[in-house]
């Protein structure tokens, strides 16, 4: 029953990329509720229930003061945002059919969103997090092209350590705010007093305000951030640590002043732009010129992200949940137009959109795998839709035709078991150049089952035929050495870019082909690159050392390929070194060095220089 419910819960995001381990735990706490249409989840003032929500089949409505502000699909958590910040409830939750909801109590779910970096990420790009869902109020939502920063208050309201509890409460009712924040005499921060903490450290404890310090009773430590950060940002913070102020300081740590207080509410405020209105967006959107101009938006936010300094693995993730959402509504438009599938089905996205790394528009390499029958003609049908609808939005046919609109891509289970049976037990060139890409896949749509019993089969294949991973492994080393002997970048002699440096095939492919050799021997799940060396060190604590060098080259890699795709307007895949600053081009010779490491591992661990 339990992995019956975890497959259920693999059709929505963030659930589809958490470890199938968690995925499970978490089915096996939560609660199977059947709710009647036009019945009330919870009503807008009422105190929290202690309950997450998420709609697995129906549908319901979110109103305040009688006005709709909200209509949830299936995938969408509700309820979330009252225990985040420990307060009423916004909106009122009204079914409009028949519903199938999943819930969980609010602390677990809270827990697993500090343990789950995925499941934190995920929701702090407000995705499928309530507040997101009360911003929108119409069917056309308005995008802007740039990420807005979020202005701290600056009227702080401020005590010393040394203050009676008594005092601190007086000064907050007088203010009428929730919180005050205890600094030293060099106005730093030390901790933060909330209403919270009053009711739960004095008044159920029965201590004396008169009698008790600040001090005594602060959560600490603060969190600080610096001035005026973005709203993502300042929400992955607050999301990842499961906190609902942050203080802004003069340079961002807490050994600088304090310059203004970030409650959980300003977020609401200054976050028109998140994501999750691009992924609302893309729910609705009927023809390919929508999803090309919300692909184009996309690249408006993530470039705003990175000028903002956000993290680029960070920037993937957005990247990667909205470029999923694409895919899943081209998919659902071939539906629409073919009829409903008849039988169960997986879309598998391959390469970098497998991996979780298509930060920019790359060609297209997509898969599609579906139960045994007499079904392949309408999904080749459904295929070749799909694909059109991905390459009028932007993402150009793969050159190799590695996609599923072409009939070898297209097949039921055992037709893929058999493919990749082959390619394990006959590691010619050819199949080990095919292993290297179809071998990060990921379902993308349809029926993820489908795509995690295809990856027990390659495992399990892998750990029987000896002679593949040596094999593999010695085809992850013929890329040619991204310097020269002299410690130059060897640069492309000839061709359109001549006197370009190839930044995917001399520095990325190389780190992601070892990482791919590392986690089929360790029979990892996850597919990331980063992810694939974190698994390893996790797993060989001997290897740590050389797979954190990897997965921090991999990040430096795909920071400065992003950058350069987005301000030249191309996949970032060519670099001119010479426009390269100094500092990146330091960062990309560590990061070659990192590489080299790798390299002598997997030389060493698979003794290729026998097979050469």
């Amino acid at each position: 029953m339990v992995r019956t419910l975890a497959g259920r819960l693999w059709l929505h995001p963030p659930f589809d990329r958490l470890p199938a381990p968690a995925v499970e735990q978490m089915a096996a706490a939560m609660h199977v509720r059947y709710v009647d249409s036009n019945e009330t989840l919870f009503r807008e003032g009422e105190a929290a229930r202690g309950e997450v929500y998420l709609i697995h089949k129906g549908g319901l409505r979110l109103t305040r003061s009688e006005e709709l502000v909200a209509m949830c699909e299936p995938g969408d958590l509700v309820g979330l945002r009252a225990h985040l910040g420990e307060r009423p409830y916004s909106a009122t939750a009204t079914t409009t059919s028949d519903c199938l909801i999943y819930s969980w109590p609010a602390p677990r779910f809270l827990a697993w969103i500090r343990e789950l970096p995925e499941l934190a990420t995920h929701l702090a790009t407000g995705f499928a997090a309530e507040g997101a869902l009360l911003r929108e109020r119409g069917p056309e939502l308005a995008l802007p092209e740039q990420a807005h920063s979020v202005e701290p208050s600056r009227n702080l309201l401020t005590c010393g350590p040394e203050a009676t509890v008594r005092d601190a409460a007086a000064a907050m009712a007088e203010r009428r705010v929730g919180s005050i924040l205890v600094l030293d005499e060099q106005r730093r921060p030390l901790g933060i007093v909330t209403d919270v903490d009053l009711r739960t450290r004095i008044v159920a404890l029965g201590r004396d305000p008169s009698e008790t310090r600040v001090a005594a009773i602060m959560s600490q430590p603060v969190v600080t951030i610096r001035d005026a950060p973005s709203v993502a940002e300042a929400t992955v913070a607050m999301v990842q640590r499961g906190i609902h102020h942050l203080v802004t300081t003069v340079d961002g740590s807490d050994a600088s002043e304090a310059t203004g207080l970030i409650a959980d509410h300003d977020l609401l405020v200054a976050s028109g732009e998140q994501p999750a209105a691009l992924a609302r967006a893309l729910k609705r959107a009927t023809r390919d010129e929508q999803l090309r101009e919300l692909r184009e938006r996309l690249e408006g936010v993530l470039s705003a992200y990175l000028e903002a300094s956000l993290a680029v693995d960070f920037v993937a993730r957005i990247a990667t949940a909205v470029t999923d959402q694409l895919t899943r509504r081209a998919v659902a438009l071939a539906i629409d137009a073919l009829g409903p599938p008849p039988a169960r089905f997986a879309w598998l996205g391959l390469g970098s959109q497998g991996r979780g790394e298509q930060i920019l528009r790359t060609d297209q390499d997509n898969a599609l795998v579906f139960e045994a029958g007499p079904h392949r003609d309408y999904f080749l049908a459904l295929a070749e839709h799909t694909v059109a609808r991905l390459e009028a939005a932007g993402f150009e046919r793969c050159p190799a035709q590695m996609m599923a609109s072409n009939r070898q891509w297209c097949g039921d289970l055992e037709h893929w078991r058999a493919v990749f049976s082959r390619w394990i037990k006959v590691p010619e060139q050819e199949a080990l150049l095919h292993a290297s890409i179809f071998f990060d896949f990921r379902a993308i749509a349809g029926e993820p089952a489908l795509a995690h019993r295809l990856r027990e089969h390659v495992v399990a294949t892998v750990a029987r035929e000896g002679r593949f991973l040596p094999m593999l492994a010695n085809s992850a080393l013929h890329n040619p050495a991204p310097l020269s002997l002299f410690r130059n970048f060897v640069l492309e002699r000839s061709g359109e870019h001549r006197n370009e440096f190839d930044l995917k095939a001399r520095a990325m492919m190389p780190l992601a082909d070892a990482a791919r050799v590392l986690s089929l021997e360790l029979a990892l799940s996850e597919v990331g690159t980063q992810a694939r060396y974190r698994g390893a060190a996790r797993l060989e604590p001997q290897l740590a050392d050389t797979c954190t060098s990897a997965a921090a080259a991999y990040t430096t890699l795909m920071d400065v390929r992003t950058r350069q795709g987005l301000r030249r307007g191309t996949s970032g895949r060519f670099v001119d070194i010479e426009s390269l600053s100094s500092l990146d081009r330091q960062r990309l010779r560590h990061a070659f060095s990192a590489l080299d490491r790798v390299q002598k591992l997997l030389t060493v661990r698979y003794q290729t220089d026998v097979i050469r």
